[in-house]
């Protein structure tokens, strides 16, 4: 049986707050992911990254999401009242799945794998149907710690030296993709 796995994560409202949480996660060596508690599409989401130009991002790469400690700085709100609340989370940069899944009681009727292919964040333009016996299994175990019934969405990516699937989200609601 799979450990069912979810990347720890920190919420923040504040940018010191966000400076320790990322360092917690091993930032600036590594990524790290930033994301509103509400939003669609990515809207919100960021990558903070050492490894971010402006140039780069303004004229050479499409939909990267990256940005460094120093440029969010300089945007973060000097005021801080009413802000939303920012999850931070360690950066899963491996195969990324979208998963419908279709459940009663805690137990899987039917789902559905997409594996993105591009782009690497927001909604899948390109994607594949996949079959895959780890993540279903994993899938399985999940619905079934939850007691789940209705049609959920699990979005998962792969990032371990063991290549065992992580959670990073669950909706209850099918994908937008």
């Amino acid at each position: 049986a799979l450990a069912i796995t979810s990347l720890p994560s920190r919420l923040i409202y504040s940018f010191t707050e966000l400076q320790l949480a990322a360092e917690s996660f091993g930032y600036p060596k590594k990524e790290v992911a930033l994301k509103p508690l509400t939003g669609t599409g990515s809207r919100g989401f960021r990558i903070l990254s050492e490894d971010f130009s402006i140039y780069q991002q303004t004229f050479c790469q499409r939909d990267q999401h990256r940005i460094n400690i120093c440029q969010l700085k300089k945007m973060w709100p000097e005021k801080q009242q009413n802000l939303q609340p920012i999850m931070v989370m360690p950066y899963l940069s491996g195969e990324d799945y979208n998963i419908d899944v279709l459940c009663w009681q805690g137990k899987v009727i039917h789902c559905v794998i997409q594996q993105r292919l591009a782009p690497k964040h927001g909604a899948i333009v390109e994607g594949q149907i996949v079959e895959d016996s780890d993540i279903i299994e994993y899938v399985g175990q999940l619905i079934a710690a939850l007691k789940l019934s209705g049609i959920v969405n699990v979005e998962m990516a792969r990032d371990t030296p063991q290549g065992q699937p992580c959670i990073y989200e669950l909706n209850p609601r099918p994908s937008a993709a």
